[in-house]
């Protein structure tokens, strides 16, 4: 330092010493958390006689939620760790740290028929709200409790390939709180827990529109958001149409209060269901698609089924990825670089245009270069798989009852 005043006297150089390393950088103390006894993750679990799988997401601990599914007890099984699936009292040894093993913690047994997966026998006849429970009653197959596997922890992550929830707009996540903030009341006043708001029974589906209602967003908010995420509804519901295009229009009102969002929704879900059922882009891109698909009842009937004229011009997102569909020359590939190219919202567009692309030209046109390092792709895969699975059984169901 005295060198460098020497030759360079205007340079002042102030010098900050540097911390010492704590202390819990050479003895960390903290306890590795079992596996049964971990909580807020994604976890997955197979069927031992079938390709059926189950993927959940539970904030409370593991031995907790497997206990609700059904799973026999006791589990013994090292990859478990030391597992066991009787539901706590308020007297067990619960602790995650085996330092604390001795200290109790107080436990609410959640055993109302309306708080948890459940089974209730009456008149000899077994019910029940679990997925994985059910598979095994309807088909007696046996899943395998010991594969439980961990997909993701901390359900703020759940699904982000960053870490961390990121870009999701303002308006989304105001109206995620708002949601959020019904659901605790709706859960508080028929003692349900929060956990369980996800897997409402329909009954309970039904008094939940009715007490709180799912709009939760402010009158007149517009935006492409509810564009990005519209794919999965059409995929459920394409072979009727017309159930596409009105819960196409719900999802749309959850998060954006505006007639042209939840139009644009309507209009692009029809279009992917078109695309389903196999028409060509000449006819999915025809100026009378719309008013063809309207003569047929897609679109409701009455005023319902009039577009806010907004949407018949084609709003700007909407545009740009319609354009790129018509212009990709039949390549997925094309057309993404092309709409990404535009400038602009390219993370809009672009997934405004692979929904349609997507749904036109199938899984097997996409890059491999591209759909190789899609983050959480088995997951995807799976989800998709039983989208698609469900819709066929929830179609088969109506055109059951129609016929009756």
């Amino acid at each position: 330092m005295n060198l460098v005043k020497k030759v360079r006297p205007e340079i002042h150089i102030q010098p900050i010493p540097r911390p010492s390393p704590s202390v819990s950088t050479f003895f960390p103390v903290k306890d590795l958390i079992p596996k049964d006894l971990q909580s807020h993750i994604v976890y997955q679990l197979n069927c031992l006689d079938c390709e059926a799988s189950y993927i959940g997401k539970t904030i409370r601990q593991i031995k907790r939620r497997l206990k609700e599914h059904g799973a026999p007890q006791p589990i013994k099984q090292s990859s478990l760790s030391h597992l066991s699936i009787d539901t706590p009292t308020s007297t067990q040894e619960v602790r995650r740290s085996a330092r604390n093993t001795r200290k109790k913690v107080n436990y609410k047994e959640m055993n109302s028929p309306s708080n948890l997966d459940h089974e209730d026998i009456d008149l000899g006849v077994t019910t029940t709200n679990s997925a994985l429970r059910k598979h095994e009653l309807e088909t007696k197959h046996t899943i395998d409790w010991l594969s439980l596997k961990i997909l993701a922890k901390d359900n703020a992550k759940y699904i982000s390939s960053t870490g961390h929830c990121f870009d999701i707009g303002n308006a989304t996540r105001e109206s995620l709180q708002n949601f959020i903030i019904k659901q605790k009341e709706f859960g508080k006043t028929h003692k349900i827990s929060y956990e369980q708001m996800d897997s409402l029974s329909a009954e309970n589906s039904e008094r939940f529109k009715d007490e709180q209602s799912t709009s939760c967003s402010r009158e007149g908010v517009a935006g492409s958001g509810p564009l990005m995420r519209l794919a999965p509804i059409p995929l459920f519901f394409y072979r009727s149409p017309s159930h596409a295009i009105r819960y196409a229009g719900e999802s749309a009102i959850l998060t954006h209060r505006d007639d042209r969002a939840r139009d644009a929704c309507r209009y692009y879900a029809a279009l992917i269901a078109g695309a389903l059922q196999g028409y060509s882009k000449t006819d999915l891109l025809d100026k009378k698609f719309y008013l063809s698909r309207k003569n047929e009842k897609w679109f409701g009937e009455g005023d319902e089924a009039e577009l806010h004229s907004d949407i018949q011009k084609i709003a700007k997102a909407l545009e740009a990825a319609l354009w790129a569909f018509w212009c990709d020359d039949g390549s997925f590939k094309k057309g993404a670089l092309q709409v990404v190219n535009l400038g602009d919202d390219t993370s809009t567009t672009a997934a405004i245009y692979g929904q349609l692309a997507g749904a036109y030209y199938g899984i097997h046109a996409l890059p491999d270069e591209w759909s190789k390092v899609v983050h959480a792709r088995e997951f995807i895969l799976c989800l998709s798989e039983w989208l698609m699975h469900e819709g066929y059984k929830w179609h088969e169901l109506c055109e059951m009852n129609k016929s009756k």
